[in-house]
């Protein structure tokens, strides 16, 4: 009976958050809305689809994972307050996802098809950490990989995390010449995790 319960509100979470995501994506990503009067800037083009599909797959192998024992899934660890820590992570990357993008409003562009932002949010979520859009989707991709237990989702992740690296080196380029005062705020918050990164 817990292992059914387990599985209705697990997936029931994952899909709604999947949904919520998608919708807010694309409501961001309309029509590029996000580049109208703005300059173009450094970006990770092929990253798109890469993203896209690293997404889709992840929230895929999840919900297999929750629902069979498939030895396709090729699972990492079995352990319930594991996966219940993964969804908890997976939950708060959402719900600090959508207030990162409240506070950034229209400086938001795709890592992928890059614009100059108006100007530099350093309130909220970014009065310490540069980049949370970035944090809290990875929480969402890490959160996934905990909760389904799987490799191919731990692999995703990671390839997620890679690119993103990348691209916050990139945006830091870009950032610091063309925003003097983006020196001076790097200088006193983290790109990623405080104290690490």
């Amino acid at each position: 009976m817990f292992k059914l319960a387990w599985q209705i509100g697990s997936s029931t979470l994952i899909v709604f958050i999947f949904i919520k995501m998608i919708q807010g994506y694309g409501a961001k990503r309309k029509d590029r809305c996000y580049s109208l009067g703005k300059r173009k800037a450094q970006s990770l083009r092929g990253f798109g689809p890469v993203s896209k599909s690293l997404f889709c797959f992840s929230f895929c192998v999840t919900m297999l994972s929750i629902w069979t024992d498939s030895a396709y899934i090729i699972s990492l660890h079995n352990n319930l307050p594991t996966k219940a820590f993964g969804l908890l992570l997976l939950i708060l990357g959402y719900l600090r996802l959508r207030r990162t993008f409240e506070q950034l409003g229209t400086n938001y562009s795709p890592i992928f098809d890059a614009y100059l932002p108006d100007s530099i949010v350093t309130t909220g979520m970014y009065k310490q950490i540069r980049h949370p859009v970035y944090l809290y989707n990875l929480f969402i991709s890490f959160g996934l990989a905990l909760t389904s237990g799987s490799v191919w989702v731990l692999a995703s992740a990671t390839i997620g995390l890679a690119f993103l690296i990348i691209g916050i080196e990139r945006e830091e380029d870009y950032l610091k010449a063309n925003f003097s005062q983006y020196n001076s705020y790097s200088e006193t918050t983290w790109k990623l995790l405080p104290y690490l990164y």
